[in-house]
């Protein structure tokens, strides 16, 4: 994993359990206690779905420039191959 994505991995956590903690410890009724943490954690399962998006999209952005350059390498290859061939016959059909 890349340094960015521990370091927003740690912030979610670290925001969860921080949020999770000051619900807990807020003197406050049961049920507002409640609503609070269904919200807060409802707040968190969106901000870390958007998270997610994020990096699947630069995964995917990443991959396709990997799949592109690996068939650009591939075609140069085959060219060299194909002059590596070319040349042994001119080679060859010298007197």
């Amino acid at each position: 994993m890349s340094n960015k994505t521990d370091n927003l991995l740690a912030f979610i956590v670290g925001a969860t359990i921080g949020a999770v903690a000051g619900v807990l410890l807020a003197p406050d009724s049961g049920a507002n206690t409640r609503k609070k943490i269904k919200k807060t954690l409802s707040d968190l399962q969106e901000k870390g779905a958007l998270a997610l998006d994020e990096i699947e999209g630069k995964v995917r952005a990443k991959t396709q420039n990997m799949v592109g350059e690996a068939e650009s390498r591939v075609e140069a290859v085959k060219a060299a191959v194909n002059e590596g061939k070319a040349a042994y016959v001119r080679e060859m059909k010298k007197p």
